[in-house]
């Protein structure tokens, strides 16, 4: 039932000016106000002091019968049997879909109703599935169409089906006097939950119905509870609209006192960002640090007021962190004094551990250190009915995003095991029961990040075909690992052919490739009768091969074979409908398909590229220089487009994302003639034969990533920019590369 936001606090921390202006681009999920002064790149970090540690260490409250997550939805449950449920019994009375109708209706309440619960595709594909069917027998009840097409956009993620089908909705129950306005809310804020943030037409409408949600009780009572929980989630309503609001309050005379101190607490903050302005200047005026200070003291004011009157509740504790943050250097005594209130109050308000974390990052004056320890101190909970052991992982990723490897924290000494007791713990809780495969499959996953192999292949055994749970993939992506690979691996570590791998693994990491060659065929043959092992150590004497072969300094060709695309990792719109071509057709989703052998630092790619559409179309095709997953510093990708007023340009982008380049003028035609040589970072990039630019460095991105591999998509590929690739080659440079001759790049 709940609206949930999330802030984003990423800023740098110097002077106290500094601090206020990284807190408001922390409030709107913004990036970091740099003034003139603060330097452009990560400091050193300061051994942190021993008080600093203990603090962030210290064990993490559990008052006798503090609130978990888990009570909040049981009581939002209540509250949609209470007041969504009556209404749409007697829409549905006598209907012959009546009984399939409340059905639907009471498990889509369950489905939202606990926020530990991890909800994987398959489950809203299912409800959509019975959304569907419902529809088609004639069903139109407005509490049924709600929940449709949440459960059809979360499957499918239709936004266009989703905005039309919801503005439906909240046009009709804007007026009818049956249905709670309350429902009316949550369908606006669902609208506009799929349309870019800012100030929206709509807002006058979704905040007119939250009032009357309140006059006409739908908050009375211990509801007041999910009304602040609903007004402080919609974080960006919020922000866009701060007079607004503040008359909402003003205008609620029944509202708790403690619930419109919270929410104008917040309100100011929002409000501190508006002296800032929405640019980043690297001065401002006096007046506009003084206004924003003066915001900042007003939260503060509000917001001490609304804890003392309801301290049993973590909103306004929660949002003194932030406050903290702004106001003294280092924070840590006051900051972890409201974080212990927040959590005293709601053991696992997931905003609060956030909060705490990231005002204990370097960034704010804080260190991996003391995150670590705070992390620790989360585990060591051992409440594993709730989530606040699983913020150790939470943890250990935000220290990842400042190490050259996510994996690297892992590595150090006792964290692999705090990790494994962790999911340990975890994979043993009895509650939910669906929920096993994703504990275990964690528990595999943390144990190969730590080298533990044997809690690995102890997990990996007890899911069912040996199959990791589909809703890992996040995390896989994140560290940039593969589903296979880490089964591979956890078999292989965890049996007699590891010596024989890890003597592989060392040799290939020291280009002694031939060395290598024997120790993987040796674990070929020991585990000859497993298939996710034979594929990975395969691959890597494929890799090793194409290594030696790429030594001689001639073209490689690398096409795809329809009989064999094992080299190739393919999209899901891509296919090789006959021997060397390549062929992606756009569905307007972003599509990238790569060659599976990374060729070094040094080299060279040519290919032919041809569109399947007349040049009067939109095009768009984009190879990737240095792509793997999960690469932090993501690859280079030159990516050619046109339309019918372009002949046609290239853009050197960051991955799919925007990049500080020049675009570059170029004329495409339905086939095309492409070299790219990439030496010591920098490109040239001729196409049909002319240079486009040569000598030429990205300002992001790694185009030179020597565990990189090439790849060819597109972003949001639209169905009239299909095209083929073929006639695709590399090879290593050795020496400074010199223009093409006449068809060279043929």
């Amino acid at each position: 039932m709940r609206i949930v936001g999330e802030l984003a606090i990423l800023a740098d921390m110097k002077a106290r000016k500094s601090l206020w202006a990284s807190l408001a681009f922390a409030m709107l999920g913004c990036g970091p106000l740099l003034r003139a002064e603060d330097p452009l790149s990560f400091p050193t970090e300061p051994a942190p002091p021993a008080g600093a540690l203990q603090i962030a260490g210290a064990p993490i409250p559990q008052a006798p019968g503090a609130q978990t997550h888990r009570d909040l939805g049981r009581q939002a449950l209540d509250w949609d049997r209470r007041r969504l449920l009556p209404p749409m019994q007697a829409a549905v009375k006598g209907k012959p879909w009546e009984a399939d109708a409340l059905k639907f209706v009471e498990d889509s309440f369950v489905l939202c109703a606990d926020p530990d619960e991890e909800i994987g595709s398959e489950t809203w594909a299912q409800m959509a599935t019975r959304a569907d069917n419902l529809l088609k027998s004639g069903c139109d009840e407005p509490t049924v169409r709600y929940f449709a097409a949440r459960d059809k956009f979360m499957a499918k993620g239709d936004k266009n089906a989703a905005e039309t089908e919801y503005r439906r909705l909240l046009d009709q129950l804007k007026s009818d006097v049956r249905y709670p306005k309350a429902l009316g809310w949550q369908v606006g804020m669902n609208v506009r939950s799929i349309l870019p943030p800012g100030p929206r037409a709509l807002d006058a409408v979704i905040i007119d119905l939250e009032r009357k949600s309140f006059a006409e009780g739908s908050y009375d009572g211990a509801d007041d509870v999910l009304f602040v929980d609903q007004i402080i989630g919609a974080t960006d309503l919020l922000s866009s609209n701060s007079d607004r609001m503040e008359k909402l309050l003003n205008g609620l005379p029944k509202l708790p006192e403690w619930a419109r101190e919270t929410i104008l607490g917040r309100i100011e903050i929002n409000r501190g960002w508006e002296f800032l302005g929405a640019g980043l200047p690297t001065a401002l005026p006096e007046e506009k640090w003084r206004g924003f200070s003066e915001s900042l003291n007003k939260a503060r004011a509000h917001l001490e007021a609304a804890w003392k009157l309801r301290p049993d509740q973590p909103y306004a504790a929660c949002e003194m962190i932030a406050v903290t943050m702004g106001y003294e250097s280092p924070p840590s005594k006051t900051l972890r004094l409201w974080f212990d209130r927040a959590v005293t109050a709601r053991f696992d308000f997931r905003t609060a551990y956030r909060h705490y974390t990231r005002g204990i990052r370097p960034f704010w004056g804080g260190s991996h250190e003391e995150m670590l320890a705070f992390g620790r101190a989360c585990a060591a909970t051992r409440r594993y009915d709730t989530q606040a052991p699983h913020h150790l992982l939470r943890v250990l990723a935000q220290i990842g995003e400042e190490l050259p490897t996510r994996r690297e924290v892992y590595e150090a000494p006792g964290v692999g095991d705090v990790v494994v007791a962790m999911d340990k713990g975890y994979a043993a809780e009895p509650s939910p029961a669906d929920g096993k495969s994703l504990r275990l499959s964690n528990l595999v996953f943390d144990a190969w990040l730590s080298g533990k192999w044997e809690d690995a292949r102890a997990a990996l055994d007890q899911l069912p075909g040996q199959r990791l749970d589909p809703e890992l993939h996040a995390r896989l992506v994140e560290f940039g690992a593969g589903r296979s690979e880490v089964i591979a691996e956890t078999l292989i570590n965890s049996g007699p052919a590891r010596e024989d791998y890890l003597q592989a693994r060392d040799l290939d990491k020291r280009g002694r490739y031939d060395e290598a060659a024997p120790h993987y065929a040796a674990v070929l043959k020991a585990c000859s009768d497993q298939p996710a092992p034979r594929e990975l150590v395969t691959l890597y004497t494929k890799i090793n091969d194409t290594r030696i072969e790429l030594e001689n300094g001639q073209w490689m060709d690398i096409s795809p074979k329809t009989a064999d695309t094992s080299d190739w990792d393919l999209s899901r719109q891509s296919k090789c409908p006959e021997d060397g071509v390549l062929e992606i057709i756009g569905t307007g989703e972003g599509t990238l398909s790569r060659w599976r052998r990374p060729v070094g630092e040094n080299f060279e790619v040519r290919a032919t590229f041809e569109f399947l559409s007349p040049l009067e179309k939109k095009h768009l095709f984009g190879i990737a220089l240095g792509d793997r997953p999960g690469n932090p510093s993501q690859p280079v990708i030159c990516e050619f487009y046109s339309d019918p007023k372009t002949k046609g340009k290239v853009h050197v982008l960051r991955g799919f994302g925007d990049a500080k380049n020049p675009i570059f003028d170029t004329e495409l035609a339905m086939k095309n003639r492409l070299l790219i040589q990439c030496w010591q970072g920098r490109l040239n990039l001729y196409l049909n034969g002319k240079p486009v630019f040569e000598r030429f460095r990205s300002t992001e991105g790694s185009p030179s990533d020597h565990n990189g591999e090439i790849g060819f998509g597109g972003y949001k590929l639209p169905a009239e920019a299909s095209f083929r690739v073929t006639k695709i080659a590399v090879r290593v440079l050795k020496s400074p590369p010199s223009p093409p001759a006449a068809g060279e790049e043929q």
